[in-house]
C-alpha cells in the first residue's frame, strides 16, 4: 500500500508542475563579454563627449546663453543613454541592449569626430595669438665677383674683410654668429636695409652681404641690378631656426566690437595680393575689398 500511495503522490505532483516559461526577447547566453563591450564603449563615448564640451568653453562668449543650454541638453542626452545602457544589461532584453548599443555608437562617433575639430581649432587659434612663434630663417653669405672686385669661393677667405648686414634682421644674427663660429676674424658694417647692403657690396664697400637665401628673386625686379646680381654668388647657405616675439595688439573685445584685418600674399619679399576685410562680429559680416598693389 505504501508503494502504491507514493507513485500515485508522484504522478499527482508531476501532473501539477508546470513547464518552466521562456521569456521572449532576452537573451539566453552568458552576456558578461557583451556587457563588458557596452560598458567600455558608454564609458569611452561619455569622456570623448567631455573632452569635445570642454575645449569648446574658450568660444562660450559668443553666445553664454546658448553654450549653457547645449552642454545642458548634451549631459541629459548623455544621463538618458547611460541610464538605458544600465537597464539593458540588468534586464538582458535584446531590443533594450540593441538600442543603446546604437546610441552609444553615434555619440561616440560624434564624440570622436567632435574632440578631433575641437583640438584641431583651438591649436590652429593658439598659433594665431600666441606671443612666440618657432621661424625657420635661410640665410646665405653673399660676394660679389664684378670687375674690379677679389674672387672669393670660400668662407674661410673673409679673415680680415668686411661684411655687411641689415639692422635688425634674424639673417644677420644668424650670419654673425655662423662666421664667429669658425674662429673667421671679420669687421661688421651695419646697413638699414637689404637694399642698402647689396648696394654697398656692388659699389666695393664691403666684401661680403649677409642676405636671405632668396635674395636674387628679391632684387630681380629692382632697376639696374639684374646684370650685377647675375656676377654674385654664395659662399655658404644655412637654415637655422628662431625664436619670434609678437608685439602685443589692441586691447579690443573682438567679438563684440568690429574691426578690421589686412591680408597680403607674400611671394619672396613682393606683395602680390592685399586684401582689406571689414569684420562685424555683431551680425557676423565681412566686407572684403581688393587693393591694387601700387596703391
Amino acid at each position: 500500500m505504501t508503494n502504491k500511495n507514493t507513485v500515485n503522490e508522484e504522478t499527482v505532483e508531476r501532473r501539477h508542475m508546470k513547464p518552466k516559461q521562456v521569456q521572449k526577447g532576452v537573451f539566453k547566453h552568458d552576456m558578461t563579454a557583451g556587457n563588458a563591450v557596452l560598458t567600455l564603449l558608454a564609458i569611452i563615448a561619455d569622456v570623448l563627449v567631455i573632452y569635445f564640451m570642454f575645449n569648446t568653453t574658450r568660444f562660450a562668449t559668443l553666445s553664454k546663453t546658448a553654450f549653457i543650454l547645449v552642454n545642458v541638453a548634451v549631459l541629459a542626452l548623455l544621463i538618458l543613454i547611460n541610464i538605458l545602457a544600465m537597464f539593458a544589461i540588468r534586464t538582458r532584453k535584446v531590443r533594450l541592449f540593441v538600442t543603446s548599443g546604437v546610441l552609444i555608437c553615434t555619440i561616440l562617433g560624434f564624440g570622436a569626430y567632435g574632440a578631433y575639430a575641437a583640438a584641431k581649432v583651438n591649436k590652429n587659434i593658439d598659433k594665431i595669438t600666441n606671443t612666440t612663434v618657432e621661424e625657420s630663417v635661410s640665410t646665405s653669405l653673399v660676394v660679389y665677383n664684378g670687375e674690379g672686385s677679389e674672387n672669393l669661393t670660400d668662407v674661410s677667405q673673409l679673415d680680415g674683410r668686411t661684411v655687411g648686414y641689415a639692422s635688425g634682421t634674424h639673417t644677420a644674427e644668424l650670419g654673425k654668429n655662423q662666421i664667429d663660429s669658425k674662429g673667421i676674424r671679420a669687421s661688421y658694417q651695419e646697413y638699414q636695409d637689404y637694399s642698402s647692403v647689396i648696394l654697398a657690396l656692388f659699389s666695393g664697400d664691403i666684401d661680403c652681404a649677409v642676405l636671405p637665401t632668396n635674395y636674387a628673386s628679391i632684387f630681380q625686379n629692382e632697376s639696374g641690378m639684374s646684370d650685377a646680381l647675375k656676377q654674385t654668388a654664395s659662399i655658404l647657405d644655412f637654415e637655422d631656426t628662431v625664436t619670434v616675439t609678437n608685439k602685443a595688439g589692441a586691447d579690443k573685445d573682438i567679438t563684440k566690437e568690429p574691426f578690421t584685418v589686412l591680408l597680403i600674399g607674400n611671394a619672396d619679399g613682393l606683395s602680390d595680393t592685399m586684401i582689406l576685410c571689414s569684420v562685424n562680429p555683431i551680425s557676423m559680416t565681412v566686407t572684403m575689398s581688393s587693393l591694387a598693389r601700387d596703391s
